[in-house]
C-alpha cells in the first residue's frame, strides 16, 4: 500500500503537506461546523496544544488537547451508540484518542477553558470520529484548563512585559 501526500494551504500554518492516512473522517462534520468532514492533527509531537486543521476549509483549526493534560484523573463514558458509529473496539481502549477543544481568550490566555463535556473521539485504526456528548457533572464545557498558580504566573509574566 503506497501513501498519499496532499497539501493544504491554511491561513494559519502556511502550506502544509499531510499523508492521506491521517487524516480524521467526522461523518457527521463538528457541531457548528457540520459541513467539514476531513481534518488532520498538527503540532509537536510533545506540544500539550495541538490543531485539529479542518482540510475542507483551510481557514479553519481549533485547539484541542487531551483531557488528560487538563485533569489527569478524567474519565469518559463513551455512549455505545457513539462507540459503534466510528466503530470502537471496546476490548482495545488503547485505539481510542480522546481530545477536548480548547477555548484561548486572545487578551487573557491564562483563562483558557476546556470543552469537556463535549470530547472528540477517535478510533485510531479507522480514523472515523464523533464529538460526543458526556454528561458528568464535574465538568463544564468552560473548564479551567489552568490551576490558580499557574494563571498567576502567567498574568504576573504579562504584568512585566
Amino acid at each position: 500500500m503506497t501513501d498519499t501526500v496532499h497539501s493544504l494551504e491554511t491561513s494559519r500554518f502556511g502550506s502544509v503537506s499531510y499523508d492521506e492516512k491521517d487524516a480524521i473522517h467526522f461523518a457527521q462534520g463538528i457541531p457548528a461546523f457540520e459541513e467539514k468532514k476531513n481534518w488532520i492533527l498538527l503540532g509537536e509531537e510533545d506540544d500539550p496544544v495541538k490543531w485539529l486543521q479542518s482540510l475542507d476549509d483551510g481557514n479553519l483549526a481549533l485547539p484541542v488537547s487531551s483531557p488528560f493534560y487538563v485533569d489527569q484523573g478524567y474519565t469518559l463514558d463513551i455512549p455505545g451508540e457513539d462507540a459503534d458509529a466510528i466503530g470502537l473496539d471496546r476490548s482495545k481502549p488503547d485505539r481510542t484518542g480522546v481530545l477536548v477543544v480548547i477555548t484561548i481568550p486572545l487578551d487573557s490566555p491564562w483563562e483558557a477553558t476546556a470543552n469537556m463535556v463535549a470530547p472528540i473521539v477517535v478510533n485510531l485504526d479507522s480514523r472515523e470520529a464523533r464529538q460526543i456528548v458526556a454528561i458528568d457533572e464535574r465538568y463544564s464545557v468552560w473548564h479551567p484548563v489552568l490551576s490558580a498558580e499557574a494563571k498567576a504566573a502567567m498574568q504576573g509574566r504579562e504584568s512585566q512585559a
